[in-house]
């Protein structure tokens, strides 16, 4: 078991789906309630933040992706994928934007019908190729600026990391298929 990972299929089915249940409804709940931060010094969480994580955290093991894809109801997952979808977005805060990309990653996974939901919805494959393009861009900015010994020494100056631009390469190989 990997440390800090909930596996939920040893559980019974009532049981995962109901705290599947309630973090899907933060992840997709229109109300600021869901949307606003936490009110605590210097928060940057929300309660759909808190979701997000927590499912990519979930989505570690494949079986809990399918848990997740299976909770119903499929207008949910509908939301979810149209939100994650949107917070791919340059004007998202990057740890959002990394979530959407593990999410999205890991469920293109799961089965053909789920990367065919995730390609139709809204603008996911051009917001996925912009992060892409993103981070080459910031790439060579910091190479032009500090030199590939920075690079090398950080890699992390681009903005995001080399598994997040390869997640992104296999959603996208995923989604084309």
């Amino acid at each position: 078991n990997l440390s800090g990972q909930l596996d939920l299929t040893p559980f019974p089915e009532q049981i995962s789906l109901t705290i599947l249940d309630g973090i899907l409804h933060w992840a997709v709940c229109p109300s600021s309630y869901a949307q606003d931060w936490l009110p605590a010094a210097h928060s940057s969480l929300s309660p759909r933040r808190l979701a997000y994580e927590t499912l990519s955290k979930l989505s570690i093991f494949e079986s809990n992706v399918d848990l997740i894809l299976a909770t119903p109801p499929w207008s949910r997952m509908d939301k979810l994928l149209a939100n994650l979808s949107r917070s791919l977005g340059r004007q998202e805060e990057q740890t959002v934007r990394e979530f959407a990309v593990v999410l999205l990653s890991n469920f293109s996974q799961a089965e053909p019908t789920i990367a065919r939901a995730i390609a139709l919805t809204g603008n996911t494959i051009p917001l996925l190729l912009a992060f892409v393009e993103q981070a080459e861009q910031s790439t060579l900015m910091v190479l032009n600026q500090q030199g590939l010994p920075a690079l090398r020494e950080n890699p992390d100056l681009i903005g995001t990391t080399q598994d997040m631009i390869r997640r992104t390469a296999a959603t996208l190989r995923n989604l084309a298929r």
